[in-house]
Order: structure tokens, then C-alpha cells, then sequence
């Protein structure tokens, strides 16, 4: 009884082994259909409607080192809350760019690049001195529905009154035309958006620090291969050490 118990387990630990080698691990990555959205200068449309951005030429030059075909056609970029279902109920989607949370790493598998971003509280640079006087709970704070911001007032339990949006770029509108008084957001990103919108990035600053540093990740389904992943951050890894992460960086975010 005890020899078949055995034979029974050795075959099992055999299957799981065979289950993660490199042509099965690349066979998962080339099946995943990926998703982001627009979240600059991680991942973006350029002027023509080209996806573009970190996350996206990072995956792309990994995809190539390992010999398997990916173009940014077939990565969809989609609104922010249907990524989120999508990902926490089907396991064929993978997703870029999402901030380190505890719950999130809970939820998801991450593969983080390396480098970290800071997110804060915000405001209008003309605006800091007045709401410096002002108890934190009074001001209305834009965030992007479900995003890192939102996800760190409640952390922080700041009571400010929330106002949700669908995207970056409408949420700094409002803070442009003073529609809200504070965002809460990555301060790349922010600073990079402001920009698109030709306003000029000293013209806001952050307020108040809500993590000064997490890393920015790809996203996986709970469900997927660890093989898979892993054999995607070697090879980012490898990427990084020849310095082709950074200059991918360096050509979005100059500080």
C-alpha cells in the first residue's frame, strides 16, 4: 500500500514538473491576451493610436528574447474597472501597468519591473498655501475609480470627499479648471499627463505623500503557471541587466 502511495505521489510531482518546462511556460505566454490602459507614460496611445509607453515596449522586447510573437495591435486597451473583471475572473488575460497593494497581491500574481513609483495627494502649486489651512477631510479629492489613489485614501482612511473618475486625463481636467481641489495619483503619471494637456508641470505639486515608493507590475490571473511568469522576469531581468529597462524608462521619465 505504502509503495503504491508512493508511486502515486512521484507521478504527481513528475506531471508538475513536466507542467512547467520552458516550451510549456512560453506555450501559456503566447496564449494570454493582454490588456491595459491608459495610464502615461507606463502605457498610452500616441498620436497616431498606436499603443506606446513603458510596460508596453518593455513586454514587447521580452516577448522578443524569448521567441514569441506579440505586436501592440493585439493588446486591448480597455477602461480601468473592466481590466480589474477581468482579471480577477478569467485566467487567459494578463494586464499592465498596476501598483503594489497588499490586497492586490493577495488577489493577482504581480511581476514587478524595477523601478518604483510615488503616489500622493496633489494640487494646484497656487493653490498649496491656502489648503495648508484647511483640515485634510474638507477637500474634494479626484481619483480614478478603483485606481492606486482611491486604493490609498481608503488605506489611509482620509475621509475627503471622493470624486470618482473614469480616467487620468479627466480627472486632472477637473483639477485644471479647479473642479475638485486635490487628486490623489502617481506623480509620474500626473506630471506626464499634465503635460499632454500643455500645461506646465510645476504648476502642480504633490501635498501630501501617500507611499513613497511600490512597484509598478504586470498582472496575472491567480490561476496562472508560476513557470510562465517566471520565465518572463528572467528574461526582463536579463533585459535589465543590459541596461535596455532603464533606457526604456529614461526615454518616458527624464528625472
Amino acid at each position: 500500500m505504502n509503495k503504491i502511495l508512493l508511486v502515486i505521489i512521484l507521478s504527481f510531482y513528475s506531471v508538475s514538473t513536466q507542467a512547467c518546462n520552458e516550451h510549456d511556460a512560453k506555450t501559456l505566454l503566447s496564449e494570454l491576451q493582454w490588456q491595459t490602459e491608459d495610464y502615461p507614460p507606463f502605457n498610452f496611445r500616441d498620436e497616431t493610436g498606436r499603443l506606446v509607453g513603458i510596460f508596453p515596449e518593455i513586454l514587447l522586447l521580452a516577448y522578443q528574447d524569448l521567441n514569441i510573437s506579440l505586436y501592440t495591435e493585439e493588446i486591448d486597451i480597455i477602461p480601468w474597472a473592466r481590466l480589474l473583471f477581468n482579471m480577477k475572473h478569467y485566467s487567459k488575460y494578463a494586464a499592465f501597468s498596476m501598483v503594489t497593494t497588499k490586497e492586490r497581491a493577495i488577489e493577482y500574481q504581480l511581476l514587478p519591473l524595477p523601478f518604483v513609483v510615488k503616489s500622493s495627494i496633489m494640487v494646484l502649486k497656487a493653490n498649496k498655501k491656502k489648503f495648508k489651512q484647511k483640515n485634510l477631510d474638507e477637500l474634494a479629492i479626484g481619483v480614478v475609480r478603483g485606481d492606486i489613489g482611491q486604493a490609498l485614501l481608503d488605506r489611509e482612511k482620509i475621509k475627503a470627499f471622493q470624486v470618482e473618475t473614469n480616467s487620468a486625463l479627466s480627472m486632472l481636467k477637473m483639477l485644471s479648471l479647479q473642479r475638485v481641489d486635490a487628486i490623489a495619483y502617481a506623480e509620474d503619471v500626473a506630471y506626464f499627463q499634465f503635460n499632454k494637456l500643455a500645461i506646465e508641470k510645476d504648476s502642480i505639486v504633490p501635498f501630501i505623500s501617500l507611499d513613497e515608493g511600490s512597484n509598478i507590475n504586470f498582472v496575472f490571473h491567480k490561476s496562472m503557471p508560476k513557470c510562465a511568469i517566471e520565465l518572463l522576469a528572467k528574461s526582463i531581468e536579463k533585459l535589465h541587466k543590459q541596461g535596455k529597462v532603464d533606457k526604456i524608462r529614461m526615454k518616458y521619465i527624464q528625472s
